[in-house]
């Protein structure tokens, strides 16, 4: 009788200690796109919830001025793109809230009078930016769709069990790091987790692209923008980045000539380590371990059950479909050369102490 009542005293304490262990996870269940490549928040505005995009690659927090704020106290101001076109904008201070993180700021906000198609459809209020995201430590379970606040004790391996990268902010604000392309000189990479893409490169040709695979599988893509070079299978034939290197990468995103575009790694990246520990208080990004991985992408663009665009192998002629309805045409998934990932310890890492 004693020991049962010991052991129902165990497990009632055991209760009471995992339920108060949970309830101080400062955690949320975020949501996602199609390709689950979007983390998409609570933030509370003037106390009022809104579904925003978690985005480091945004030097400061947007709203989409959809009728959702108030904006009486909003001023004015002209802003530049990353091309350094200028558009109308308005600016405002707001009482920002993340509920699930413990988090509350007062800080500005820039107003965007449109909003993208995509946001629309996900009904997407706002973007979180990196003036809040850079204060704090995250952790990312890309496939259980959380994402936690979390203290540097809470950093689960720093061994040989992880890829490791040393990071740092760069002057807009960014988190960034150095990358070797094909053993080239390093190269400053930003990282951001509101850009659903592997990579975006702008670099000369000839240090960028694999020639037999750039040769092979790159196709070109008609879309209601025009014509334009399609990237999709364009390889790295090596990318060095903290202390592990990758071979045989895909790039989603590739500019030829345009020098005011920035080199950036985004969540697809991002996603097939499916833990990602950005430990901004040491300035660090640790990646869980992995050997390899199979990168897949479609045939056609589908948006909104569209067909956009085509792509096809150069030297190949095609008939591009735009506009018909995708049930009509047959989406497959075509397999890019095997990623490898390899770690190399003699690259050092710092501040993991």
């Amino acid at each position: 009788m004693l020991k049962i009542l010991l052991l129902l005293i165990y497990l009632y304490i055991s209760a009471i200690f995992s339920l108060s262990f949970c309830q101080n996870k400062l955690m949320e269940k975020y949501s996602t796109n199609k390709d689950s490549t979007l983390i998409i928040v609570t933030v509370k505005i003037d106390n009022k919830p809104f579904p925003f995009i978690f985005d480091t690659g945004s030097q400061i927090n947007l709203l989409f001025n959809d009728g959702s704020f108030d904006l009486s106290k909003a001023k004015d101001i002209k802003i530049l793109d990353s091309k350094n076109n200028s558009s109308k904008a308005q600016i405002v201070r707001k009482h920002i809230e993340l509920p699930f993180f413990n988090i509350k700021s007062k800080g500005l906000c820039v107003i965007i009078e449109s909003k993208p198609k995509l946001f629309e459809r996900l009904n997407i209020h706002g973007i979180l930016g990196a003036d809040i995201i850079n204060k704090f430590n995250w952790r990312i379970d890309t496939r259980n769709l959380e994402i936690y606040r979390i203290n540097e004790k809470d950093i689960k391996t720093l061994d040989t069990n992880s890829y490791i990268i040393n990071t740092f902010i760069d002057k807009n604000n960014t988190l960034s790091a150095s990358a070797d392309i094909n053993n080239n000189n390093s190269n400053t990479f930003i990282f951001d987790t509101g850009y659903n893409g592997i990579l975006s490169i702008s670099s000369p040709r000839k240090t960028t692209t694999n020639k037999q695979h750039f040769i092979e599988h790159v196709g070109v893509e008609s879309t209601i923008n025009g014509d334009k070079m399609d990237t999709s299978f364009i390889n790295l034939d090596t990318l060095r980045i903290g202390n592990f290197i990758i071979e045989n990468i895909p790039i989603s995103y590739y500019s030829f000539d345009d020098k005011n575009e920035l080199n950036t790694i985004g969540m697809g990246f991002f996603k097939t380590f499916e833990e990602i520990n950005i430990i901004n208080s040491k300035r660090l990004i640790i990646l869980s371990k992995i050997k390899q991985y199979q990168y897949t992408f479609p045939n056609f663009t589908d948006f909104d059950g569209k067909v956009m665009s085509q792509n096809t192998k150069l030297g190949q002629k095609s008939n591009f479909i735009i506009g018909k309805d995708s049930k009509t045409i047959k989406l497959d998934l075509i397999n890019a050369p095997i990623t490898k990932f390899t770690l190399n310890n003699n690259i050092p890492v710092h501040n993991i102490k």
